[in-house]
């Protein structure tokens, strides 16, 4: 189960798995130089604006859909498939050839890709430095 607002589930998971297909919408997508053609499918999670309340949950949709979009990922790495979020902060072009390509519903917005294959036999990954926490306490 997912946590959701009034638990609306306002999200939908596009799965691309043809070939050519993924290799069109990924021309639209601005991270995955290098590795998308790695990848066996891709998944794009959407928020449906329908399932908010306009005049004061402006923000939700991203918020349950990114929500939504982690349990994804929790999942597929659960299940030892491997998976590499993406970004959906596309310019207008391209996500209208999104929209395009895959028939999505006006009232549906983009919230993020996920890129989706095997682990190879040797995995390199860079090195991140993790910054500290920061709270404020009141």
């Amino acid at each position: 189960m997912n946590p959701s607002a009034c638990n609306r589930q306002g999200w939908k998971t596009y799965i691309i798995q043809d070939k050519d297909m993924l290799e069109k919408v990924l021309k639209n997508q601005n991270g995955n130089r290098g590795f998308g053609q790695e990848f066996d499918k891709l998944l794009l999670v959407v928020g449906d604006l329908r399932c908010f309340n306009r005049d004061r949950e402006v923000f939700q949709v991203y918020i349950d859909g990114g929500m939504y979009a982690m349990r994804v990922l929790d999942s597929l790495y659960y299940e030892k498939i491997a998976s590499v979020p993406l970004s959906a902060s596309l310019t207008k072009e391209q996500e209208e050839n999104v929209r395009r390509l895959l028939k999505i519903d006006p009232a549906e917005v983009l919230i993020m890709f996920i890129g989706i294959g095997n682990y190879p036999d040797e995995c390199q990954t860079t090195k991140s430095e993790r910054k500290p926490a920061d709270y404020t306490i009141v």
